[in-house]
């Protein structure tokens, strides 16, 4: 059964801003969170948060600075009118691909189970390469017992590049 492919809006300065981070940080892995809102015909990324000053960063992972996060989405939340909530996270793979890794899968299912995020399908995105920093963004379905899906799905989202920010968004559908 084919599904329809879930667009995701993302103003490229915040993609800049991104491959900023994820470039400051190689060959070290990096990240952050991604916030916004579903405007039901796909999700809409307004701001992404970084790692914060005390995120710890290997080859291999990172540990985000969780203190700094959850007050930074605190403060968005509140600052948009409780409009632009948490979406998910995001992440550099340096010199790797931007598929989601056995952990990715792990941390998407944590995020959907755990009640404070509020997100049953939460989404990832991964910069890959180093090089030439290329986004990937997944959005993770946990299992449901009682829709007869017996196992977490992964499906890629397309991504949509805007011009300028989130308050100029030209994208035909889209409304907050």
């Amino acid at each position: 059964m084919n599904r329809p492919i879930e667009k995701i809006w993302l103003p490229e300065v915040l993609l800049d801003e991104m491959t900023v981070l994820a470039t400051c940080a190689h060959p070290n892995e990096t990240g952050g969170v991604l916030i916004g809102y579903d405007a039901g015909n796909g999700v809409v990324v307004t701001a992404i948060i970084g790692p914060g000053s005390k995120a710890i960063h290997g080859l291999r992972a990172f540990i985000p600075d969780y203190t700094y996060q959850d007050s930074e989405i605190e403060r968005i939340y509140r600052e948009s009118g409780r409009r632009h909530t948490y979406l998910g996270d995001w992440h550099s793979h340096p010199d790797g691909r931007a598929t989601l890794s056995s952990r990715d899968k792990r941390t998407l299912r944590g995020i959907a189970s755990h009640r404070p995020a509020r997100v049953p399908a939460p989404i990832m995105g991964i910069l890959a390469d180093g090089d030439c920093w290329r986004l990937a963004v997944w959005r993770g379905f946990p299992r449901d017992m009682r829709a007869r899906r017996f196992f977490s799905r992964y499906d890629r989202m397309a991504l949509i590049q805007t011009r300028g920010d989130w308050m100029t968004l030209d994208v035909a559908g889209v409304s907050e």
